[in-house]
């Protein structure tokens, strides 16, 4: 069954808690810690991307292309949708002879809140290059440029790519890819269901990637380390951790409460599932289980913190509480 995994406090008293799951795997799918029911079952959602990435660089894309650390990093990101991301995928995508029309992700507010109140406000066109996940489907264009694949068609899930991103994805959750559950992410792309053990065991293998993925797992988590604000942006989770811990620790969020890490240096992956998909404990959460498992120390998990802030604050900005992490893994 699922454990409490954080208080949120307010004043002297628990005002609720957020249950949930993690599990801590290595390669082969053996546990090495847990809290709470490594069976839980979810989405692996935009966790999935680092994967849905590998075939940009297996199938010759990558060289093809010339692409950078910021792009490969990008095509794996829920980015913010800053000015930034907007100009590496603009950028990818002129050189793949396509512009931001070829996307098929839809028009959704950026995650960023200063770049979404100026759409609001009419200062900025919205357009597909906002959504966090333009990046990903950046990616799967130049694969399909390269290969020669459909383009209209690149997200339905008999189209090749389709197809390839799912033997990928079974080959890395040690699952035949058939036997996966899948459903349709916000995207509009294939996503995968599996248990928070196998979400671990998939990140451990990109941690220690098998052949014939090696040197592409190693080049997109190289990536990523190398380009944290391409993978998300400022103020978020996955940029500030990276850059708190450096190349060792690889993380990326999924939509409603998972969020996973390749330890590196360890060779072990970590899936992190908060039950009622409510997001706001994972940093507090993600401190205690490093520190834990001693890849950080207490005075780098404060450092972390400190960016996130963990603190419960009311309108004013008076301090009022704080979310505490409250799980010990077996």
């Amino acid at each position: 069954m699922s454990t409490v995994l954080v208080e949120v406090r307010r004043g002297p008293v628990v005002e609720c808690c957020h249950y949930g799951a993690i599990a801590v795997s290595d390669a082969d799918g053996r546990l090495v810690a847990s809290a709470g029911d490594p069976g839980l079952m979810t989405y692996l959602r935009s966790a999935a991307k680092p994967f849905q990435a590998l075939p940009i660089v297996t199938s010759g894309a990558a060289d093809t292309f010339s692409f950078t650390d910021a792009e490969l990093a990008v095509c794996s990101a829920s980015h913010n949708g800053e000015p930034a991301h907007q100009a590496v995928i603009t950028g990818l995508l002129a050189r793949l002879g396509l512009d931001d029309g070829a996307l098929r992700c839809g028009i959704v507010p950026p995650i960023d809140r200063q770049v979404a109140a100026q759409v609001v406000a009419g200062l900025v066109l919205s357009t597909q290059l906002h959504c966090d996940c333009s990046g990903k489907h950046s990616g799967m264009l130049a694969v399909c440029v390269h290969r020669g694949w459909p383009l209209d068609s690149y997200k339905a899930p008999d189209h090749p790519h389709q197809r390839e991103i799912r033997r990928v994805m079974g080959d890395f959750l040690g699952v035949p890819a058939d036997s996966i559950t899948t459903g349709t992410d916000g995207c509009g792309v294939p996503t995968f269901y599996a248990s928070v053990a196998q979400i671990a065991r998939a990140w451990a293998n990109l941690a220690t990637p098998p052949e014939p993925y090696r040197a592409a797992a190693g080049r997109i988590l190289d990536a990523m380390a190398a380009e944290p604000y391409m993978v998300a942006g400022r103020k978020r989770l996955c940029t500030d951790l990276m850059n708190t811990t450096g190349p060792a620790v690889v993380v990326k969020t999924g939509a409603e409460g998972l969020f996973c890490l390749a330890l590196r240096e360890r060779g072990l992956g970590v899936a992190i599932k908060i039950e009622d998909g409510n997001g706001r404990g994972l940093p507090v959460i993600t401190a205690s289980l490093l520190t834990q498992l001693g890849v950080i120390d207490a005075e780098t998990a404060d450092r972390f913190l400190a960016l996130q802030s963990p603190q419960t604050h009311n309108h004013t900005g008076t301090l009022v509480g704080e979310l505490r992490p409250v799980f010990e893994l077996n």
